[in-house]
């Protein structure tokens, strides 16, 4: 999915994903006076409302999700770009508070104080704004505010009055974004039209996965993280020698760093070799796993568990820069850090690589099978979606006239280079079928004929889909 670029740059923020939060119960409260700021200012503001304790559309409870987007984003920040503080709103109708000074520099004391928040009671949207005013009067920096909410204001607030004396204090120095979550039509109407009147964007996450994306598409385009981040990518650039894998100590920081972020996340991540295009793909695809690995390990050695550590050697398909030309080829021995916010990784772009490339199936390896495929039934009204990872893992999602029906079957899966089987496991054990891979590439898609144990013939293609 391309990123959008916006222009301006406050966000208003209605968040939810994945994942329990755990840290302090006691929130520390910082008086509402004016600051000064020595950089940027990366203000959030977070709804603490009663309706924060709720599940989003994907059963996930909000007030988690806004506590880890929070610290996502926090632990990736570059702290000579920005300062980062944080105010809370829910409870009463005048209980908006400053938890975190604009002036800070420490990302985490941002999180700790996001861990200690509480939903409860009402939602003043406007009176945290009213707030931010007060705190931000004095500050001639940039300023980018992120305000996490569910809902309109609930305290017969005025927050486009707030909102719009806030962007008049400050000017073309202040940026908005306001991002609904989770919200229904009718509040997703007002908030967008909040955003509209103050020169403002709105963006509207259904779901947690949503939320993801269009946070990391705005602090992408805020420039306010370390230059190593790229989305969830951690590209530190490590590139190696011709037929290398040995890691030069000029990295070692870069390295250091990835960890520093696993360790306050608890994220696994995908360690990715590559190649540039000089030998054949199983000789790459050797070279970059070395590398990989040699990641893999320097990570170990900074404190991370091994099987937080996934590393694979991709070879010569992912290419960066251009093969024809020395430096291209520089750039193309690299290793890339992909972080694994669940047991999927984000694989289009290898889907894509692997569609492009003619592979008899002869000659297939376990790299060149990864993808999507379709998997449709002799009456062709139902159809399966079989996703291949680098970490093992498969998924399997099932849809019958075009609806997903099933989206929970987790497998692990093995492919023997010598007899062309493909072995897919449930993790539960309730499927356990050997899958024979026959045919070859034609075009430019990867078809394949699956023979199943019961003998029923499946036609299976390598499914391209739009990222």
């Amino acid at each position: 999915m391309k990123q959008l670029t916006f222009l301006i740059t406050i966000a208003l923020v209605f968040l939810g994903c994945g994942e329990s939060v755990k840290g302090p119960t006691k929130i520390t409260r910082v008086k509402t006076k004016s600051y000064t700021s020595d950089k940027d200012v990366l203000m959030f503001i977070v709804d603490s409302s009663s309706s924060m304790n709720n599940l989003d559309n994907s059963g996930v409870k909000k007030i988690d999700a806004a506590k880890i987007s929070i610290r996502d984003l926090a632990s990736q920040i570059d702290k000579d770009k920005t300062n980062i503080g944080l105010i809370s709103f829910g409870g009463g109708c005048g209980s908006s508070t400053l938890l975190v000074e604009p002036s800070n520099n420490d990302v985490d004391k941002v999180i700790d104080a996001s861990n200690g928040m509480k939903p409860i009671g009402k939602t003043p949207l406007a009176g945290s704004i009213r707030i931010a005013s007060n705190v931000l009067h004095d500050i001639d920096k940039n300023i980018n505010l992120v305000i996490i909410s569910d809902g309109k204001d609930t305290c017969s607030g005025n927050a486009y009055l707030e909102l719009n004396r806030l962007k008049k204090q400050h000017k073309d120095k202040i940026n908005v974004f306001i991002v609904g979550y989770s919200v229904d039509d009718k509040t997703k109407k007002e908030l967008q039209n909040i955003a509209d009147k103050t020169g403002g964007k709105y963006k509207n996450a259904n779901d947690s996965a949503d939320l993801g994306s269009i946070i990391t598409s705005i602090t992408d385009d805020l420039n306010v993280k370390d230059a190593s981040w790229k989305g969830d990518t951690f590209t530190f650039k490590v590139n190696f020698e011709y037929k290398s894998f040995e890691i030069k100590p000029e990295y070692f920081e870069k390295i250091k760093s990835l960890a520093s972020y696993m360790k306050k996340t608890g994220y696994k991540v995908e360690i990715q070799g590559h190649t540039d295009s000089i030998g054949g793909f199983d000789y790459n695809e050797g070279l970059a796993k070395n590398r990989a690995q040699a990641v893999a390990d320097k990570l170990v050695s900074f404190g991370i568990d091994a099987d937080k550590i996934y590393a694979v050697g991709y070879g010569r398909i992912l290419p960066i820069g251009d093969n024809t030309t020395k430096e291209g080829m520089k750039e193309n021995r690299r290793v890339e850090a992909h972080i694994m916010k669940s047991e999927y990784l984000n694989i289009s772009s290898i889907n894509n690589a692997n569609i492009a490339r003619k592979i008899d199936l002869k000659d297939a390896s376990k790299i060149s099978l990864l993808g999507y495929y379709e998997i449709m039934d002799a009456n062709m009204n139902r159809v399966y979606i079989l996703e291949l990872y680098p970490n093992d893992r498969a998924r399997l999602r099932k849809y019958v006239d075009k609806k997903i029906v099933k989206d929970n079957i987790k497998y692990q899966w093995s492919f023997d280079k010598k007899t062309r089987y493909l072995k897919i496991q449930s993790i539960s054990n309730l499927i356990d079928k050997t899958l024979i891979l026959e045919g070859e590439t034609r075009g430019t898609n990867n078809y394949f004929d699956f023979l199943v144990e019961n003998n029923n013939m499946m036609v299976v293609r390598l499914k391209q889909e739009d990222n």
